[in-house]
């Protein structure tokens, strides 16, 4: 099987995933206007009761559509026994009109079950596709790796061919040159851009250890290595993040035959725009992936929504085979920043944050309080899922979860 093929089946997996997470997305949207349908029956024929219901029970307005459904059809049928033992005067006029309502009420809640039986169905169907899709691009990506492991043998004789230069040929005799050469190969072959990753596929536990040092400071002597290191937004030493050079690019083609993996690092700075901005969304997918979360994808594809545009999310990780949709931010509101907050509501009503620092979250905290009472019909039912890296202790992932706006209705 070809790496073109490979690639072509990829990519027309992921344009089958996006498809159906817009229609899983358009699905949910239905799923919520039948729902608030439903309640705006109960509050428009029934007032007093939805209210009285309300006072006792707050939680009434997010129940279960077939317990409202019954809640509704039952307390219209007392109402109406009621009237009925009544009935005398004004009120026969009253009772047939209730009593026309009541066979409307009636319709509408039949269609209104009809139609979210439709949709309960249709999203299975999509859920099932989303589960096929991901094992189907699980496998190719699978298929993917080992084809480039089986292309990536050891082709010393190249070495030779190739590359003249003396430190080169020097470095090919030492006593470090297979050690060096397998730090080379995973980096090229994964695109890693941790030393923590490198230095894991190399069976080296700790990568601040001599070793490690040794063959990272040994790659860039030999300008086969570049690093950049970005500012402390956390606590702890802020690792480096590195990629392979042009040379480095070279020397890795004339020594296993093919072309490097193009560099994390290089992906996501794309995405980004800046190194703190990469290494808060590895240290969130980390985090994530210690936490709880069963896969998460760093390079996820915007998400449709029911307008016509786009979502461009972080990152997007499956916890107990439910996609959460994560964002990773910084301190510093922007205009584009606030707009996108009603997006991510459009998307979902669980807002998943990873915050730096202190500063960064008191102000995340601050910026999304201030939408939500700004933007209270799209904040209803937000809930604020945040988690701070550097008061994060190994347990407990979410630190902070709090509603931004009212209940849904």
């Amino acid at each position: 099987m070809s790496d073109d093929f490979l690639r072509t089946q990829l990519r027309q997996a992921q344009d089958a995933l996006a498809t159906a997470e817009r229609l899983r997305s358009a699905a949910e949207a239905q799923y919520r206007l039948a729902v608030a349908k439903l309640g705006e029956i109960a509050r428009s024929l029934l007032p007093a009761e939805w209210n009285g219901l309300r006072r006792e029970h707050p939680e009434a307005a997010s129940w279960p559509t077939q317990r409202l459904a019954d809640w509704v059809v039952e307390t219209g049928r007392r109402k109406l026994n009621r009237l009925e033992m009544l009935t005398q005067g004004d009120l026969a006029e009253e009772l047939e009109t209730l009593t026309r309502q009541r066979d409307e009420l009636a319709a509408q809640l039949s269609r209104a079950r009809d139609t979210l039986a439709t949709l309960e169905s249709g999203y299975k169907t999509v859920q099932e596709q989303i589960q096929a899709r991901d094992a189907e691009l699980a496998r190719l990506r699978s298929e993917v790796v080992e084809m480039r492991e089986r292309k990536a043998e050891p082709k010393e004789t190249l070495m030779v061919a190739t590359f003249t230069d003396d430190d080169l040929a020097a470095w090919q005799t030492s006593a470090a040159f297979d050690r060096d050469r397998e730090a080379l190969r995973a980096i090229g072959l994964h695109g890693f851009c941790l030393r923590a990753d490198v230095a894991a596929a190399l069976g080296i536990a700790d990568a601040t250890s001599g070793t490690a040092r040794q063959i990272f400071d040994s790659l860039k002597v030999l300008g086969l290595l570049e690093e950049e290191r970005p500012r402390v937004e956390s606590v702890g030493q802020t690792p480096y993040l590195l990629r392979l050079t042009a040379r480095g690019r070279e020397v890795y083609a004339a020594l296993f035959g093919e072309e490097a993996a193009e560099s994390v690092y290089d992906r996501l700075l794309a995405r980004h725009k800046s190194a703190e901005h990469v290494l808060l969304n590895l240290q969130a997918r980390d985090v994530l992936l210690a936490a709880a979360a069963e896969s998460v994808d760093l390079y996820p594809r915007p998400v449709g929504l029911s307008n016509g545009g786009t979502f461009d999310v972080d990152l997007v990780a499956v916890v107990d085979g439910k996609p959460l949709y994560v964002e990773a931010e910084r301190s510093g509101r922007t205009d584009a920043r606030v707009r996108k907050w009603s997006n991510y509501a459009v998307v979902t009503k669980d807002f998943y944050i990873f915050v730096p620092n202190t500063e960064a979250k008191t102000g995340i905290i601050s910026e999304l309080s201030v939408w939500a009472y700004r933007n209270a019909e799209a904040a209803r039912g937000v809930t604020l899922h945040l988690c701070q890296l550097s008061a994060f202790d190994g347990q407990t992932l979410w630190q902070t979860v709090r509603p931004l706006g009212g209940s849904s209705r």
